[in-house]
């Protein structure tokens, strides 16, 4: 007679905090234009696909820099995790009315960004957004670089 050996039986995991999916973003962020009160995408996108009961995290940095230094500390930006619906329409920062602004001066320096949002069932873009109201360019960025985790709530 044989006897299988068996291991301590695990408890049952529950969903919550599962991770779905891990996507990544590495991309170079082009200059944003002056004069936008708009979010605005800082490089490429990430397409996410959510059920009901998921949730998107967002964690990652983005280096930028103006090549004119002119006005030196004067002018804030806002700077965040950005969504958008896959057909499109606005760009929303994850953090709603508590976002993240910030001095960028000729010096090239990394930003941290994240974020988390039930955005619903469907798909949606995401990635770094910057919103520029200011009368400077953002023109000596660099590369951003995220990592997109979709978890069950």
């Amino acid at each position: 007679m044989q006897t299988a050996l068996t291991g301590p039986q695990r408890p049952a995991v529950p969903s919550t905090g599962r991770i779905v999916s891990i996507n990544t973003v590495h991309a170079f962020c082009p200059p944003v234009p002056e004069g936008n009160p708009l979010y605005v995408f800082a490089g490429a996108t990430a397409t996410v696909t959510t059920t009901a009961t998921q949730k998107i995290i967002v964690t990652g940095s983005i280096a930028l820099g103006r090549a004119s230094n002119i006005p030196q500390n004067r002018t804030l930006f806002i700077i965040g995790a950005g969504y958008q619906p896959l057909a499109g329409g606005v760009i929303d920062n994850m953090a709603g009315v508590y976002f993240t602004q910030i001095h960028v001066t000729g010096t090239r320096t990394a930003q941290a960004i994240a974020g988390s949002i039930v955005p619903g069932a469907g798909s949606c873009k995401i990635i770094a957004m910057i919103k520029n109201p200011s009368a400077v360019a953002l023109d000596h960025n660099d590369y951003m670089n995220l990592v997109i985790m979709v978890v069950e709530q």
